[in-house]
């Protein structure tokens, strides 16, 4: 497996001091972001139904840091619509679409591959989620073989957000996602779009949700992000780049993961995020053998 990548190699930012702008790493981050697409009935890929978004995390090997589990994180509702309350049944396999690597247009004629993921077998789950029903998370642990042929990076595990980094973000903080939007996903590569907003309610209750409009409710606990994430959007993740109004990198802040997109209210440009510490909760029900799970900034990481 290739080498957990750096926080400053998945997420860097920059003073522009005249525009003040924050820039990212956009090339890893992606890498790291992936589309799921709906398995027709005969089981083999729907290539016209693009439902959502997930992304790689990797947990390195205390006993070799060089080596990882290689996860794919996204909202539970992508994996399981009859939880949230969905009329469609839950599907029994999804396919992940990638780029491939080395891919040319004048040469190659498609450049993107798809990869089958097992939703359930023999009515026995194959994906974690979060013990607490209000959650919007779920977890596969993924066989990189699979992926040896394609473009991919991840996000390490220890660009989490610890639980003191998550308390101590507010509203007004600055979000950036990178995800699926129907339609404009591309023909031959993937093509994350990034969105960029705030945080604009950290509410002490979950919020009541429906799959669909006036469709009965369901409560997730989330954050309310100010940013026109759509429903394409569910399973991306949700970065900070700690930065004050002119641009400059607060001191002490780090680029970090602190969630994922669980729903979208369109109409209101709001959209839901479940915090990095319900998937992180997930990751450790894993219970994946050897596995570092430090979180924080790599210079401060105990010997």
């Amino acid at each position: 497996m290739r080498h957990a990548i750096t926080v400053a190699c998945l997420l860097s930012s920059a003073l522009v001091p005249v525009q003040a702008q924050i820039n990212i790493n956009t090339d890893a981050v992606k890498k790291a972001v992936v589309f799921l697409y709906a398995a027709k009935e005969s089981g083999e890929v729907d290539p016209d139904k693009a439902i959502g978004t997930g992304f790689f995390v990797e947990v390195p090997l205390k006993s070799q840091p060089q080596k990882a589990y290689k996860l794919l994180v996204t909202a539970r509702h992508m994996i399981e619509p009859q939880w949230a309350l969905c009329p469609n049944p839950n599907p029994k396999r999804l396919y992940i679409r990638l780029n491939k690597k080395d891919y040319s247009a004048a040469t190659d004629a498609e450049g993107v591959g798809y990869v089958p993921l097992t939703v359930a077998q023999d009515n026995q789950p194959s994906w974690m989620v979060h013990d607490d029903p209000q959650v919007d998370v779920a977890i596969t642990i993924l066989n990189p073989k699979s992926f040896e042929s394609y473009d991919t990076s991840a996000v390490p595990l220890s660009v989490f957000a610890t639980p003191e980094e998550l308390h101590g973000l507010n509203v007004g903080t600055f979000v950036i996602s990178a995800g699926l939007i129907p339609g404009a996903s591309g023909k031959n590569r993937n093509y994350p779009i990034f969105k960029f907003g705030y945080v604009s309610s950290i509410p002490d209750e979950p919020i009541d949700t429906s799959c669909a409009p006036g469709g009965q409710t369901q409560p997730r606990k989330v954050w309310l992000v100010a940013a026109n994430l759509v429903p394409g959007n569910s399973g991306s993740p949700i970065f900070v780049v700690p930065a004050g109004a002119n641009g400059i990198l607060i001191g002490g802040g780090r680029a970090m993961l602190v969630g994922l997109q669980s729903i979208s209210l369109v109409l209101a440009d709001i959209s839901g995020m479940t915090q990095a510490e319900y998937i992180f909760d997930v990751v450790k029900k894993l219970n994946l053998n050897d596995a570092d799970l430090y979180r924080g900034a790599n210079d401060k990481k105990p010997k």
